[in-house]
């Protein structure tokens, strides 16, 4: 007799033939071709904001655009900060107040600024060739079952790019609206507070912030809709790893449910061969996991390929982020006339901090779990153990370099790391500011 296995057959693979190579006419066009529609209309506004490079005058005139009024606003604004500090130094304010009056002299807005013409002058094309190889890669993956329930679901990730867009751009216009309307002379300005500027002038100063301010979320928005997008590659691949995994079980519980009759002692040395032979690996089993490791070493490269093109965009997002934070913990001990204008920074904070480095937890998140999976079907199938190594070293080495910025790494204990060490500086700050109270208090 022989012993039957049942099989979990996996999905029609496509041929490498029908796969699309990186570099391809749709990926190169400058609509990319990502799963989603909200995906693809958020990367057509990122060539307009002439943060994504492509082909047509929408990118270029993109770029244009956002240089001149990156360079208008942040000349404008830095020039105010420099006038405000030396004015409250002439009026005898001691130093560290004009200091944080004087949005620290203007330091996170020509951060802002260096961080915009990075990525105007080099980001946008690395960027742009990083998402025509995700778009090839993810072409790929269209013949595997997709997630109904994830969370990382193109569709998903789509609408929550454009949401933090649409709620950056809402609290900023909600902490200017209070200035705008004592500038435009609707209700009386603050006691002490003057201005030498008119109602258009301001205002449209800022909707020009406003659009930098936005423009620098997206800089980090960018990274987080690429680096989601490959995490989503990675639930693919980890879920038919799951069913190669499952696939034991079942074939175990058909072999013992098969009734055994006399004949199969009579034909021991037959039955014998029988089960060598079906003992070894099935072929198609073996060359769907070789296929995913493919597909898993090309989301590997692309996940290098954006973390490197964007590193130094990343590493400056990081420094404003945590000069945000900062400035908001100054607010304890140094309380400001426009509190407003410090606030606004706290959406910039979590979107361009904590935005990258929960996409690198995203990540790190899915290839632990390939990587279980993988333990797990080398321990019940090891005559897999052939296909099952270079993976399972492929997902070592990534579990060791996502989100390394040379610097630091982006993950959510770099978030923990940056809060203790602001929350140190603040108790060094308080006990600073006791002792200054106490010195003053003294007789």
């Amino acid at each position: 007799m022989r012993i039957r296995f049942l099989r979990v057959g996996p999905s029609p693979l496509r041929s490498p033939a029908d796969s699309s190579e990186p570099g391809d006419a749709n990926c190169a066009d400058e609509r990319i071709e990502l799963p989603s529609g909200a995906c693809r209309s958020f990367v057509r506004l990122l060539s307009a904001a002439g943060l994504l490079a492509g082909r047509g005058w929408t990118p270029v005139v993109g770029a244009l655009v956002a240089f001149v009024i990156h360079s208008v606003v942040g000349f404008t604004f830095a020039i105010f900060s420099l006038e405000a500090f030396r004015e409250d130094q002439r009026a005898g304010e001691p130093f560290f107040r004009s200091f944080f009056q004087s949005n620290f002299i203007g330091i996170p807005l020509a951060m802002i600024y260096l961080s915009l013409m990075l990525s105007l002058a080099v980001g946008r094309r690395r960027y742009s060739r990083v998402l025509s190889e995700l778009c090839s890669v993810l072409k790929e993956f269209e013949h595997l079952p997709q997630p109904v329930t994830s969370r990382l679901r193109p569709s998903t990730i789509g609408a929550a790019m454009w949401a933090l867009t649409a709620g950056v751009t809402a609290i900023y216009f909600a902490t200017k609206v209070h200035t705008i309307v004592w500038v435009c002379k609707v209700i009386p300005p603050p006691v002490g507070v003057s201005h030498h500027l008119s109602c258009t002038e301001w205002v449209a100063l800022t909707i020009g912030l406003a659009y930098s301010t936005v423009s620098f979320a997206l800089i980090a928005m960018k990274f987080v809709l690429a680096g989601l997008l490959l995490a989503h590659g990675l639930q693919l691949v980890n879920g038919r790893l799951e069913v190669l995994a499952a696939a034991p079980a079942a074939a175990d519980t058909t072999a013992t449910a098969e009734p055994v009759g006399v004949e199969a002692v009579a034909e021991a040395a037959q039955a014998d061969v029988t089960r060598v032979e079906a003992a070894a690996p099935p072929l198609s089993d073996e060359a769907e996991l070789r296929r995913l490791g493919r597909l898993h070493r090309r989301l590997s490269e692309v996940t290098s390929s954006l973390c490197s093109a964007l590193s130094p965009e990343l590493m400056m997002l990081s420094a404003v982020a945590v000069l945000s934070q900062v400035m908001l913990a100054a607010l304890l001990f140094y309380p400001l006339r426009d509190m407003a204008f410090l606030l606004r920074y706290l959406p910039l904070a979590a979107v361009a901090m904590g935005g990258p480095c929960e996409t690198c937890q995203q990540l790190l998140n899915q290839l632990d779990a390939g990587r279980r999976l993988l333990l797990r079907l080398e321990w019940h199938r090891p005559q897999l153990g052939s296909a099952v190594g270079p993976l399972l070293r492929n997902i070592e080495h990534d579990l060791e370099t996502v989100g390394d910025l040379g610097l630091f790494r982006l993950r959510r204990s770099t978030l923990l790391s940056v809060w203790s060490t602001i929350v140190t500086y603040v108790i060094v700050m308080a006990q600073f500011k006791m002792s200054e109270t106490q010195t003053a208090g003294a007789p």
